[in-house]
């Protein structure tokens, strides 16, 4: 894909030793970015992503590629990619499902 570095940001701090469900999610048909920290939105940003991701153009998660050593500081676990925009609710849905 084109070389695109989104930056979203929660207003809720994440670093208090506790589990946390996150979500992003990406709406081509409007080039929105949805943030989701424990089920509810935290930020939206617009951006354009074109082409595939593969071996020589990959997806980084933890990672604000555009600032060297700028990495997630935990762990991430049940790592999901669908093959379609999830609603407000299904994100909810999913987080209450996991708690």
């Amino acid at each position: 894909p084109n070389d695109v570095s989104v930056l979203l940001n929660s207003p809720n701090a994440v670093n208090d030793n506790q589990w946390h469900h996150g979500g992003w999610v990406y709406d081509g048909s409007s080039n929105q970015v949805r943030l989701y920290l424990d089920g509810a939105i935290q930020d939206t940003d617009t951006a354009v992503f074109t082409g595939s991701y593969n071996s020589v153009n990959p997806l980084y998660f933890g990672r604000y590629i555009a600032g060297a050593g700028y990495y997630a500081d935990g762990l991430f676990d049940d790592v999901r990619i669908y093959n379609r925009v999830l609603s407000n609710n299904e994100i909810q849905a999913i987080y209450e499902a996991a708690k």
